[in-house]
């Protein structure tokens, strides 16, 4: 079976932590903020990271974990 690119970019979330979009790109994805949009929509609380040292400038996208505390 298979996966639709939102599944692909939310299992990787679910797993690494982060996609970002240079990753995206290289994997054929061409709308990924329009992905996160729609993962953000679900429920899923997702951050958007620029411009941070290691980051440079690609866009990362971050799965904020839910804690108890």
């Amino acid at each position: 079976m298979k996966l639709s690119q939102k599944q692909i970019i939310k299992n990787k979330l679910l797993e690494k932590g982060e996609v970002d979009n240079l990753w995206a790109i290289n994997n054929g994805m061409w709308r990924l903020s329009d992905i996160i949009l729609h993962l953000r929509r679900e429920g899923m609380n997702i951050k958007t990271i620029y411009m941070e040292e290691g980051v440079g400038k690609n866009c990362h996208y971050r799965l904020v974990k839910d804690t108890l505390f």
